[in-house]
């Protein structure tokens, strides 16, 4: 457990040195478990024991350090809305739905049960986009962007609102999306749709070019700082990296889960091995109403639902 908790601190972009450091969550816990039970064993402790242990504590609290400021006790980097304030509000479904997952009635459910104003969907086929086009409610969607693709890359946008401008980018290899969407008072909301590849293989063997993608949106968001922006997608990507960090410095946004709670969206099918994947990021004009973790669709991922107002 002390390598594996090291190993995110190595000078590697390679996929292993990456996603160690997605697993702060579980290092943690398993790190104070293994010291508290090597203290109950009934024998005596030597020094090299004692090295192990101490050495165990302290890269505990240096990933504890790295996800506190994703907990409730930390400092909010995003405020809570006034329920009685006046203002404009919007919000948004995001859910990668996993292209091989056909239990589409079950999607459309959820947002039948959760009324938002614009849904963000990730991995979208043809067969995804053909059956939502006959089941979600054109009045209630009428303004929409596709980019089925077969590579579990294809992306979608429904809004009730008008998408007065969109535009579909390939940064790497992957479609990016950035949407102007029109709100109820007739300002315009840049809204950016990412989901770069994952560092695992078959898929990109290092992290350059997830980090590029990323990093090549900040730098587009980097000198428009008094619009209302928001970034959404699966980054595949945990909210305390290193990328993560750098997006926010560059980018000027931020964070709406810091203060808040963690919200682990992958994998849905072993929770207790969750870190969080799907994010929102937004520009200083925003304030929260909601923002949680809705239930499983059939997906390997959560969805989120985010409302702001601003």
């Amino acid at each position: 457990m002390i390598v594996i908790a090291t190993l995110n601190w190595w000078p590697s972009r390679f996929w292993l040195f990456e996603i160690s450091g997605y697993f702060s969550q579980q290092i943690f816990f398993l790190l104070i478990l293994f010291s508290l039970l090597r203290l109950i064993v009934p024998e005596p402790l030597g020094l090299i024991s004692w090295i192990i242990i101490l050495s165990a504590l302290m890269l505990a609290l240096i990933h504890l350090a790295r996800i506190y400021p994703f907990t409730f006790l930390a400092g909010k980097d995003v405020d809570d809305a006034d329920p009685e304030a006046e203002g404009h509000r919007i919000s948004f479904i995001i859910a990668n739905i996993y292209q091989y997952n056909r239990d589409y009635p079950r999607f459309v459910r959820l947002v039948e049960d959760h009324p938002v104003d614009i849904l963000v969907l990730l991995e979208t086929d043809s067969k995804w986009t053909g059956y939502l086009s006959e089941h979600l409610d054109d009045k209630r969607f009428p303004y929409q962007i596709l980019k089925p693709q077969d590579d579990t890359y294809g992306l979608a946008i429904y809004s009730h609102l008008p998408i007065t401008e969109a535009k579909v980018e390939e940064i790497t290899d992957v479609p990016s999306v950035e949407a102007r969407i029109e709100d109820r008072s007739g300002d315009g909301i840049s809204l950016f749709v990412v989901h770069p590849k994952p560092p695992v293989p078959m898929e990109a063997e290092t992290s350059w070019p997830k980090d590029r993608e990323l990093l090549g949106v900040a730098q587009q968001i980097e000198s428009a700082v008094d619009e209302k922006i928001i970034v959404t997608g699966d980054l595949n990507e945990v909210a305390w990296s290193r990328t993560s960090t750098r997006f926010l410095d560059k980018s000027g946004l931020r964070d709406p889960r810091k203060g808040r709670s963690i919200l682990n969206t992958f994998p849905a099918y072993l929770p207790i091995m969750g870190f969080p994947l799907d994010h929102f990021y937004c520009s200083k004009h925003f304030k929260i109403i909601e923002y949680r973790r809705l239930r499983n669709i059939g997906s390997d991922h959560f969805p989120l639902l985010i409302s702001f107002l601003y």
